[in-house]
């Protein structure tokens, strides 16, 4: 065997079992009850505010929906972020950040984005991108059965690559994954 059939060999071996550690992550035990298919795949680089390696989950695209969401995680600081599926990869769009300052606690932390997470697959979804004068604001909601409800929203300076839209307001729409939790 070469010397760098050994190392890629090694590296991979390497890879899963720090791989196979995160799967004992609450969160990641979680969406894999809940989506057995899902698979979680190490990200290729280290993500802002996440000590450590770091890896991500795309949820399944649901039919007739206009993006998908990605779970980002590791230690500290875990991100879900949508992509819109008829724009380019870098384009800036919705994502929720859960930075270990906003929560008391990493159990608090994890509680919090596995709370979102049910909210995310288990109900109609839209992300609502208003373009002002200076910003890009996106807001994320889901559908309860008292109307739509909150989930976050964030602002963007309007020359970060965001999608182009036609006028000022677009909102776009995502069926949930999962009837019932």
């Amino acid at each position: 065997m070469s010397v760098i059939a050994c190392f890629h060999q090694q590296y991979s071996v390497g890879m899963a079992e720090e791989l196979d550690s995160h799967l004992n992550d609450l969160v990641v035990a979680f969406v894999k009850e809940l989506l057995p298919s899902v698979t979680v795949e190490p990200d290729t680089k280290q993500q802002p505010g996440v000590h450590g390696r770091s890896y991500h989950i795309h949820l399944p695209q649901p039919a007739g929906a206009d993006y998908r969401f990605t779970l980002w995680l590791g230690n500290g600081e875990k991100q879900i972020s949508a992509r819109l599926l008829t724009s380019h990869e870098g384009a800036y769009f919705w994502y929720r950040p859960f930075e270990e300052a906003e929560f008391r606690s990493p159990e608090q932390l994890d509680k919090a984005f596995i709370e979102t997470v049910k909210l995310l697959v288990s109900h109609n979804t839209r992300i609502e991108h208003r373009r002002g004068l200076f910003l890009n604001h996106f807001k994320c909601e889901y559908e309860s059965v008292d109307g739509w409800k909150r989930i976050y929203g964030l602002s963007a300076l309007r020359w970060m690559r965001a999608p182009t839209i036609a006028g000022r307001r677009q909102v776009y729409q995502s069926p949930r994954l999962i009837r019932d939790i």
